[in-house]
Order: structure tokens, then C-alpha cells, then sequence
């Protein structure tokens, strides 16, 4: 899966929750739950996001229920679950599809740490058919950024490190590796000390 494949994936999860952010919950048997109903062309489609509070942060889950118009109806599908800190600094996403026979499978799992305003990670693996087929993870050290992506194919292992600083960085596609100067043009990268 390429980037954009990516990040349009992780835009239609987000529309599941964002909502949340915006709306007043009810507080239900010891959870908080926002839910939104809309019908769009004939379809009926409700969103349930929930939020109990648990130790020093909360338990997510997403559930969506839906009629196609069509005969095809979805009852609480979980779409995703997770926890968080209760300052959103770490916690973990689980996202899942729909499977064989109405049954869901994982998708995406994605874990982060936020340490200070300068340091932080994210960690994703990427499933299909149930098994892993890749991984994805940041590190912002500093000035320092580098993502890593790493699937079964040796094209399929990326590696990007930036500076915010210096604006210096390489990209490396499997062994080869692309360096950049400040004014991001192609340069050796024993000259930036890459």
C-alpha cells in the first residue's frame, strides 16, 4: 500500500470519531457515548463512539450500524477500539473490516508516545488476510525526524530521515540511499554528514 493509499484510509477512520470532538456525549452506564444517525440516498447509517474511563485514561470503541437500502445490514460492526492517556499523550488504535461470512478482521493497529514537544513515536502494523504485512513508525528526536517503512518486499522497505533544522535529509529505498542538502537539492551525503 503506498502512502496515499495510507493516509485516505486513515481519513475515513477518522471521520468516525472526529464528530466526537465536536459534539456533547451522554454519560451511560459509566461510559461516555456520542451517536449520530444520517441518510444519506436512501441509507440509514448510525454511529455509536463510546469513551469509558479506565485508571488514568479511557477505552474507545466505534461501532457503526447501517442499512444499504439494498438488503445489506450492518448491526454494531466494530470499526475500531483503542485507549488513551487521559492527556491524549499515549495510547493505541485498533482498526478492522470486514471479513469473511460478517466477521471483522484487523486492519491496522497503531500505538503512540508523545514524551515532550520535541520527542514522540508512532508504531503501525498493517494487516491483510490476518496477517501482518508490514510495519510503519516515526520517531521525532529534536530537529530529527525519521520514518520507517518496512513491508515484505525489498521495495517496500523505506526509510526518511529529516532535520526541521537544517532541512537536510536522505530518502532510501532498499540499499539505496538519496541524500538532500538545506536547500533540498540532491547532494552526497557524506558532504551532510549522512
Amino acid at each position: 500500500m503506498g502512502g496515499a493509499g495510507f493516509l485516505s484510509i486513515s481519513q475515513l477512520y477518522a471521520g468516525f470519531i472526529n464528530p466526537a470532538q465536536q459534539g456533547e456525549a451522554n454519560f451511560i452506564n459509566g461510559q461516555f457515548v456520542w451517536e449520530y444517525n444520517f441518510s444519506p440516498g436512501g441509507q440509514s447509517v448510525s454511529i455509536r463512539t463510546t469513551a469509558r474511563p479506565q485508571g488514568n485514561g479511557f477505552k474507545w470503541a466505534t461501532f457503526i450500524s447501517g442499512d444499504d437500502g439494498e438488503g445489506n445490514v450492518l448491526s454494531d460492526f466494530k470499526i475500531m477500539e483503542g485507549t488513551t492517556s487521559n492527556d491524549g499523550a499515549q495510547g493505541d488504535w485498533t482498526f478492522f473490516t470486514f471479513g469473511d461470512e460478517d466477521n471483522s478482521t484487523i486492519f491496522l493497529t497503531s500505538s503512540w508516545n508523545v514524551i515532550s514537544e520535541t520527542e514522540s513515536t508512532i508504531d503501525l502494523q498493517v494487516f491483510g488476510d490476518g496477517e501482518e504485512e508490514g510495519t510503519i513508525s516515526y520517531q521525532e528526536n529534536g530537529a530529527e525526524n525519521l520514518m520507517s517503512i518496512d513491508f515484505s518486499d525489498e521495495e517496500g522497505q523505506v526509510e526518511v530521515l529529516w532535520n526541521t533544522d537544517t532541512s537536510v535529509g536522505y530518502f532510501m529505498q532498499g540499499t539505496e540511499r538519496n541524500c538532500w542538502d538545506g536547500s533540498f537539492q540532491n547532494i552526497s551525503c557524506a558532504e551532510v554528514g549522512l
